[in-house]
């Protein structure tokens, strides 16, 4: 069966921005709201809904919105997978070069987690909300999980290592927070770690019971970060592990002061080799609102403040950071798409959305390949576009 990337319709404009330099936060939001540098308007001949094309690429195409709830992409080698919620399913569709094929995981979950993809070894594999399937013989074959997923970034991998955020009830009641670790690639679990639920008495080092958690990664180098938000403390939520999950211990980052009062969210660190990692913090303040990104040159060495992007959409988006190969980086996140070449200190917007579609997100393998992902919505209908390059973001075509 074919797949439902379409051909190209529309040829469209362009326009640049300058790059974000690492300053100030009040005098790098002053810098974005006066526009210095802004670029003029893009012309397009594109319908008012479609995506318009990023700098760079004078015959960027554009796809046709495809109707789907896109959920997420995922760039393993030279082959893109692309996961959208159908009545039927989720329809996952695979396409390297100018080949594509479409497969259905029979998943009828509604939770977060439903539909993201991971790469498990060589192997693509979708999130369920209680199972996640993995690709063998071309078919989708389910793994049952110890607990209910609640969001897409609670399960984490590296090689034959699956770590799970769970949830529990204690037995004084009250819900706790676990940690489940499986050496096997889901074939068997252990409980190593817990939270308690606040009614009862914490042991040193466990899992901390307090603040709203947004997911877990674990580093080349087998440490474990556990992430979440702080509402209105002007502090990151920020924990980590030594290899095995048992003991967890807060790390404190230095954040600037016009911060004081923000609610900051963290999300699982990225890791672009075993000695640089990458942590993306969303700050919602009175002064400063926007995205920033800290750099660790090792697992255990401090988080530094790299660098400080304002835009506005960190409070209604998701926000998918990429690492393309050491060095580049980029961030989808709203209508904007970011880009860094330089390890996360120099930022510029590459691409914007027409108002009406956001990025759904973005992956990379190596420093050439990597695919794109758009969504539209309105009311209860979904269309997605999604792209691919082959030069490491220089240009991003459709597979017409």
């Amino acid at each position: 069966m074919q797949s439902r990337w379409m051909g190209p319709r529309d040829l469209v404009g362009r326009f640049g921005w300058p790059p974000i330099r690492r300053i100030g936060v009040v005098s790098l939001t002053l810098l974005f709201v006066a526009g210095c540098g802004a670029p003029s308007a893009a012309t397009s001949h594109a319908a008012p809904s479609l995506p318009v094309a990023h700098p760079g690429a004078p015959r960027q195409l554009v796809p046709r919105p495809l109707s789907g709830q896109a959920l997420s992409v995922l760039q393993m080698g030279t082959e893109s997978w692309l996961a959208v919620k159908t009545p039927h399913g989720i329809v996952v569709t695979t396409a390297q070069g100018q080949r594509g094929t479409e497969s259905t995981v029979p998943s009828a979950a509604t939770c977060s987690a439903a539909g993201a993809l991971h790469a498990a070894r060589s192997t693509p594999m979708v999130m369920g909300c209680t199972q996640v399937w993995l690709r063998h013989d071309y078919r989708w074959v389910p793994t049952k999980l110890p607990t209910f997923l609640v969001g897409r970034h609670d399960l984490t991998i590296e090689g034959a290592q699956w770590w799970l955020l769970g949830f529990g009830s204690g037995a004084s009641g009250g819900e706790s927070v676990n940690l489940w670790h499986s050496p096997n690639a889901g074939g068997t679990w252990d409980l190593v770690a817990g939270s308690g639920n606040g009614l009862t008495s914490r042991p040193p080092g466990s899992l901390p019971y307090y603040g709203d958690k947004t997911g877990l990664a674990v580093s080349p180098a087998q440490d474990l970060w556990l992430t979440g938000i702080t509402a209105g403390e002007g502090m990151v939520w920020l924990y980590r592990a030594a290899p095995g999950g048992k003991t967890w211990t807060a790390v404190s980052l230095v954040v600037p002061k016009a911060w004081a009062g923000a609610q900051l969210a963290s999300y699982p660190p990225v890791w672009a080799s075993a000695h640089q990692g990458y942590l993306p913090v969303t700050v919602d303040g009175t002064q400063f609102t926007g995205l920033a990104v800290y750099a660790a040159s090792e697992s255990k060495t401090p988080w530094t403040l790299a660098a400080v992007l304002p835009d506005p959409a960190v409070l209604t988006s998701s926000l998918s950071l990429a690492v393309a190969a050491s060095g580049s980086l980029w961030i989808a996140i709203g209508r904007n798409l970011w880009a860094s070449s330089d390890g996360g200190h120099d930022w510029r917007v590459t691409w914007r959305l027409t108002s009406g579609w956001t990025f759904s997100g973005i992956s990379f393998s190596g420093r050439n390949n990597g695919v794109l992902l758009a969504t539209h919505r309105q009311g209860t209908t979904f269309d997605y576009a999604a792209w691919q390059t082959a030069n490491g973001g220089r240009t991003w075509t459709d597979r017409g």
